[in-house]
């Protein structure tokens, strides 16, 4: 067998384990490749060949990356998730059990259920304060202070806070941020509705996005791709409709999920990237209550 021969063999073995989910052993085959092609004179003089391979790597490094993610913060199905609010509850007061539910979902990694119950309990004017400071944290645990702000953001018109909570989630947030090393400014409650891109940094070339295309590697759908039509975009986040049904579809946009292959559409250019689910809402009112609105951060190009 030629050293090409061998070359494509080793290729084709690594595209196969990553198919079937064997990520670990991908890498190690793709490093092979890589060993092979800086031994070889016939292939160290072309350059593309080792920049493919090593955007090959990359890749398979993201998908582990996400996989680690996913089994650190695992789906749990509806009745573990009572479970664990059962168990954690302790306090006597409706109102206090209630955050104590939602507070140890997130603690198990539930945050996307944890995010939707502090936000039931905004909405009925429970604890607010407590529940604005709690879904802050639950996106500063994934790593999206992007999505904190936005969601601040909306408090700000949503008359959900008072002037003064706002003000104490405003000092809040600025402090967590600092804390995490994170340099955004939030905007200040007595700014009114501000646009969310004078806050976010390298924002403003970012390029506008109409449509995207989203390859489904993982769940019920797996292998199946879905397009959807951008309906707003602050920057690098892009908003996208989802109707409840299938469920299995509005489940695979996961809050703070990787989503490693998607299809960019601008009136300019089509590229390839990644995003993340940075915010996923229910839509409460107007002509798509029921659906809802996922918010996804373009990592590039």
């Amino acid at each position: 067998m030629s050293d090409r021969e061998y070359l494509m063999s080793l290729v084709k073995e690594a595209a196969v384990y990553r198919d079937q989910g064997l990520l670990p052993e991908s890498r190690a085959k793709y490093g092979q490749v890589l060993e092979l092609i800086n031994q070889s004179e016939e292939f160290s003089n072309h350059p593309k060949i080792l920049s493919a391979v090593r955007e090959r790597i990359r890749e398979v490094e993201r998908d582990l990356a996400e996989a680690t993610q996913e089994s650190r913060s695992p789906e749990l199905s509806q009745e573990q998730r009572g479970l664990i609010k059962e168990l954690f509850t302790f306090s006597r007061t409706k109102e206090a059990a209630a955050v104590e539910g939602a507070t140890a979902l997130a603690e198990f990694g539930q945050y996307e259920q944890a995010v939707e119950e502090f936000r039931r309990l905004m909405r009925e004017g429970t604890l607010p304060i407590v529940a604005a400071k709690n879904i802050l944290r639950c996106y500063l645990a994934l790593s999206l202070p992007g999505a904190a702000i936005a969601e601040y953001r909306d408090w700000i018109s949503s008359g959900l806070l008072s002037q003064q909570e706002l003000k104490y989630v405003h000092g809040f947030l600025t402090y967590a941020l600092k804390k995490r090393g994170i340099h955004i400014r939030v905007p200040d409650p007595e700014e009114g509705f501000p646009d969310l891109s004078g806050y976010l940094e390298k924002e403003e070339d970012f390029l506008e996005i109409s449509t995207l295309s989203v390859h489904l590697k993982r769940g019920p759908l797996k292998g199946h791709s879905i397009d959807l039509d951008v309906t707003s975009q602050t920057g690098s986040v892009v908003s996208v409709i989802l109707s409840p049904d299938p469920k299995e579809l509005v489940d695979s946009f996961r809050l703070g999920k990787r989503i490693t292959d998607i299809q960019f559409y601008s009136p300019i250019t089509v590229f390839r990237g990644s995003g993340i689910v940075s915010r996923k809402l229910k839509v409460e009112e107007g002509a798509r209550s029921g659906d809802y609105m996922i918010d996804i951060t373009v990592e590039g190009e």
